[in-house]
């Protein structure tokens, strides 16, 4: 069966990130992207409107695949400052997901690459065209998560519900559910609770 390089990349295979169908959707993502970080923050209607034809959620402020990137953050204040995507495939499972500045869903690089420099390094194709093999892998960061700021997520990686990402984490590996996690590379601090954590009772922070 004959794939697309499209469904070669949804399915996580090696394909070609210079194919003319994904090259046309990156570039039309950088424009929109453009566009919506030329938005004020009371264009909330202008920004639905751009983010409508990416991916329909709020706000990332840069996505470099967009079109292929499935996600639901549809709070514009719930995400604040940069926030990048790269052109890994992106699933927040959530619409209470929260990201802090400059948050980054896996590396501004290409998603994946062969370990192998022979494999790995650039080539020219047949028409001429100077290109790469890379693969991707999702990202799902499920329901109630908060992202701190400069976190940076790589490839197959799932963030469980209601987990916590300190700020400046590398997270190169899965983060169980109701987790307090931080580091580089990011570990598990401990289990988050519901009596000891909750904040009703701490009377330094409402009086």
């Amino acid at each position: 069966m004959n794939m697309t390089e499209e469904e070669k990349m949804k399915a996580g295979m090696i394909y070609d990130p210079n194919e003319s169908g994904l090259v046309m959707k990156r570039e039309r993502a950088h424009i929109l992207s453009r566009q919506y970080n030329a938005t004020d923050e009371h264009m909330a209607e202008e920004r639905r409107r751009i983010l409508s034809f990416l991916v329909g959620i709020l706000p990332p402020r840069f996505l470099d695949r967009s079109i292929l990137t499935m996600a639901a953050i549809p709070d514009l204040e719930r995400t604040s400052l940069p926030t990048s995507i790269s052109r890994s495939l992106i699933a927040p499972r959530s619409r209470s997901a929260m990201m802090s500045l400059s948050a980054r869903m896996s590396p501004s690089i290409p998603p994946m690459h062969p370990f192998l420099p022979s494999e790995r390094n650039c080539y020219v194709r047949k028409d001429g065209v100077l290109t790469d093999q890379e693969y991707a892998k999702p990202i799902v960061i499920e329901k109630n998560c908060w992202i701190a700021g400069s976190v940076v997520i790589c490839g197959g990686v799932t963030i469980g519900e209601g987990s916590i990402i300190g700020a400046g984490s590398v997270v190169t590996r899965s983060i169980p559910p109701h987790s307090l996690a931080c580091g580089n590379p990011c570990r598990v601090i401990r289990t988050l609770d519901e009596t000891k954590d909750a904040i009703k009772d701490r009377k330094d922070l409402f009086e």
